[in-house]
């Protein structure tokens, strides 16, 4: 049985000193060491403290916890060596979650990939929030890590002007220190494959936490991470409102396209169309799961 499950109202948030089952009542310290086991201290097993919980590998990378399942994964500081460079100057680390918003999803993690990473549909579900201030030809893509990809959206020319002029645009919150001129440029969408995403700006940086669940279902965590200075402005409780509103608009632009991309799946109509040279992000995410289906296949 878990021994935190959320219906018996363990969150993720909080501090303890042990675990205990609910079950049972069985105790474990936070090193996963079995501390008691109701009428059973006679027990050899018990008595040992030989039944502790799991263990599994994990690392800290850009302020994330990651855990090792398999146990034989390449650590992600490997994996993920290559987006140091982009990345490392948002400090993740020392930024602050502000807003937390889940989705039930009826469709495969997959789509939702796909839709996060490619720009060229600002041209349609997003053509007025996004388009405007991001048009989709303007961006383009990075030649691909093995295990990540990233996505360039430059701000309108017009917008452009105005940051070179030294007027920032699009900035809700206090800037990120550390960043490059050309950081206010752009937003930049990131994939660390398979399942992590992140959409970054100057000010913010938009996290994606996925849980696939069956073949056209999934769970989403969008959240939003700030500098914690932001929090100093006078306007900042209404500011973040208005953001976390604007944040759930284009999610829900988002999740209703991928839901009618699902239903389109499982036509009996369905044939593979071309892809658009906005959508290499796709190209590269399928050429990603390729070589993962052909390393499992020689494991």
């Amino acid at each position: 049985m878990d021994v935190m499950p959320p219906e018996f109202g363990h969150l993720s948030e909080g501090n303890c000193t042990q675990y205990q089952c609910p079950y049972h009542h069985w105790v474990y310290g936070l090193d996963g060491a079995l501390k008691g086991a109701p009428f059973m201290k006679d027990h050899p097993e018990v008595a040992e403290k030989s039944l502790g919980l799991h263990e599994f590998t994990s690392a800290v990378w850009q302020g994330f916890v990651f855990v090792n399942l398999s146990g034989d994964a390449q650590p992600v500081s490997e994996q993920f060596a290559g987006l140091n460079t982009h990345l490392g100057r948002w400090k993740m680390a020392d930024l602050t979650m502000v807003a937390d918003i889940g989705w039930d999803c009826p469709f495969n993690w997959k789509v939702l990939v796909e839709n996060f990473m490619e720009p060229y549909h600002h041209a349609g579900a997003h053509h007025t929030l996004f388009q405007p201030i991001m048009p989709a030809q303007g961006c383009w893509t990075d030649e691909e890590g093995e295990h990540f990809q990233v996505c360039h959206l430059p701000l309108s020319e017009q917008l452009q002007r105005k940051v070179k002029a030294g007027q920032p645009q699009l900035l809700s919150f206090a800037p990120i220190p550390g960043l490059l001129e050309s950081d206010f440029l752009e937003w930049t969408a990131y994939l660390a494959a398979p399942t992590t995403l992140w959409f970054v700006a100057a000010d913010r940086v938009y996290w994606y936490r996925l849980q696939p669940l069956a073949a056209g279902l999934m769970q989403i965590r969008t959240t939003l991470l700030v500098h914690p200075g932001s929090a100093d402005s006078e306007n900042y409780p209404q500011t973040l409102a208005d953001e976390v509103e604007m944040m759930r608009t284009f999610h829900l632009e988002d999740m209703e396209m991928c839901g009618a991309v699902q239903s389109g799946l499982g036509s009996t109509a369905y044939t593979p169309g071309p892809l658009c040279s906005l959508e290499q992000p796709i190209w590269l995410f399928q050429r990603y799961l390729a070589r993962q289906i052909r390393q499992a296949q020689l494991a």
